[in-house]
């Protein structure tokens, strides 16, 4: 027992600096609709403007660890005979983000990873409202750019697909991050 004791403590104190001196980074976000989630069954569907933040821990110049969470706010779809849904929505996503500079001030970034869709609501049917509560999970990739202000603030932006069940979808963001 004591030596494995002894054995964690020293690795603790290996990995310590590096960790101290690691780069963490957040920033918050907005993005065009993700309404290519719902399978195509007719009727118009209405989704709010998404929203969110990440964080990051940059391991070296070129690669960082990236956790995002952001909402999907109301989703509804209409004038279908079944009546419809009303849903909320949130996407988490963890993955790995590349960057590579392209000019002083601006770099080129790709990122790779998994995604958690969560949402629940109602949905209208003929024989009255069911409750809905469903979740997937899915790969997600993405690609965009940053515009460094000064060594703390930045302007960041780009495109994620999503692997949705129903289907790819992707939507454009753009937003700004603080890097620690």
């Amino acid at each position: 027992m004591r030596t494995s004791n002894l054995i964690l403590l020293l690795a603790s104190l290996a990995v310590a600096p590096v960790v101290s001196a690691a780069p963490f980074y957040a920033g918050l976000r907005v993005g065009s609709e993700l309404d290519g989630r719902f399978d195509d069954i007719g009727g118009d569907i209405d989704t709010d403007t998404p929203f969110g933040g990440y964080a990051g821990w940059r391991i070296n110049d070129t690669f960082a660890l990236e956790f995002g969470a952001m909402t999907l706010g109301n989703s509804t779809r209409s004038d279908i005979a079944d009546g419809g849904l009303d849903l909320d929505g949130a996407i988490y996503q963890l993955g790995g983000v590349a960057t590579v500079p392209l000019a002083d001030r601006f770099d080129l970034q790709a990122g790779l990873g998994v995604f958690r869709l969560e949402e629940d609501g109602e949905a209208g049917t003929i024989a009255g409202p069911r409750d809905i509560d469903t979740s997937e999970s899915g790969a997600y990739l993405e690609i965009g750019g940053r515009y460094r202000f000064n060594e703390q603030w930045s302007l960041r932006g780009g495109y994620t697909w999503y692997d949705f069940d129903a289907g790819g979808d992707g939507n454009f963001w753009g937003g700004v991050q603080l890097d620690f």
